[in-house]
């Protein structure tokens, strides 16, 4: 395979990664540019790409390259990358828009709503957290962290009931191993919003911990 020129590009790919492992961002960047733009190893090589210019804390790079890359092919990767790096730079407004053309399509695979949600999250998108966190939970039934996030979602919309039923099933499945109750007694003193948070307050699991 590697004397045909996929396996070639697959190879520069191994190699890429390997690269980063070493934190040799530089020499992983190079390698990924070596891949043709129309080879099936692309995707693996634009995001080799722009992982390296995020470990290098380089963010207006990730920006950049990430907008050149949407320009030849839609990925819900370097969609997703482009959102996070926005927010990074606290430019919520454009990040918002990013994900708002991403929703122009419909993501059901659960390696896709798991890049998805996250991003919902990050952006109080109340309604879309609501439709991405059932759809994760069809495919992995009574996940407590998104048994809360979909609470918190319903309550943010004004479905205070539903809200609480949720995080019920969350404290009846999983007890003091879970903070239900805590978020069941805010609900009863009527907060107009909460924060999607997983833990307690004081133990805030960041968005990019993602679901799990």
């Amino acid at each position: 395979v590697s004397n045909t020129p996929e396996g070639y590009y697959e190879s520069l790919i191994e190699k890429a990664y390997a690269r980063i492992q070493e934190r040799d961002f530089d020499g992983a960047i190079a390698l990924a540019n070596q891949v043709d733009k129309n080879s099936r190893a692309r995707d693996a090589a634009n995001h080799i790409t722009l992982v390296s210019y995020m470990m290098k804390n380089d963010v207006d790079r990730v920006i950049d390259e990430a907008k050149r890359m949407l320009e030849k092919d839609d990925s819900l990767s370097v969609r997703s990358t482009l959102a996070t790096a926005l927010m990074i730079e606290e430019r919520n407004n454009e990040a918002y828009e990013v994900v708002e053309k991403l929703l122009e399509k419909d993501y059901n695979r659960l390696e896709e709503i798991l890049i998805v949600l996250p991003l919902l999250v990050s952006l109080n998108m109340h309604s879309h957290v609501i439709i991405y966190t059932k759809k994760a939970l069809k495919h992995l039934p009574l996940q407590p962290n998104g048994l809360i996030w979909l609470s918190q979602a319903l309550y943010n919309i004004g479905q205070k009931q539903e809200a609480k039923k949720v995080m019920r099933t969350v404290y009846d499945v999983y007890g003091d191993f879970a903070p239900a109750d805590y978020y069941l007694d805010l609900y009863d003193t009527n907060p107009p919003e909460v924060e999607y948070v997983q833990m307690m307050p004081n133990l805030k699991v960041p968005h990019t911990e993602r679901f799990r």
